[in-house]
């Protein structure tokens, strides 16, 4: 993930759906940063990951994942 220079703390929210083999399907922001740029770094760096590890047998054809990008810098430095 590569969010934008110059934002001391973000957080964005997204949820996608991972299928069976692995590939990826209706990305989504749940919780924006509030800086657009740094929303769509969540989602280039959700899709730029794909195709992910197929999934086992026993989780079905798809799975949901709900995950949070989380951007923090203290005293100039990334923490």
């Amino acid at each position: 993930w590569f969010p934008p220079r110059g934002a001391e703390s973000l957080s964005v929210t997204l949820k996608f759906r991972v299928l069976k083999d692995g590939n990826i399907k209706n990305v989504r922001l749940v919780k924006s940063s509030g800086l657009a740029a740094a929303d769509d770094a969540a989602k280039l760096a959700v899709q730029n990951g794909a195709p992910y590890p197929s999934l086992p047998a026993a989780a079905g054809d798809t799975i949901d994942i709900k995950f949070t990008f989380d951007y923090n810098v203290f005293n100039g430095k990334l923490k």
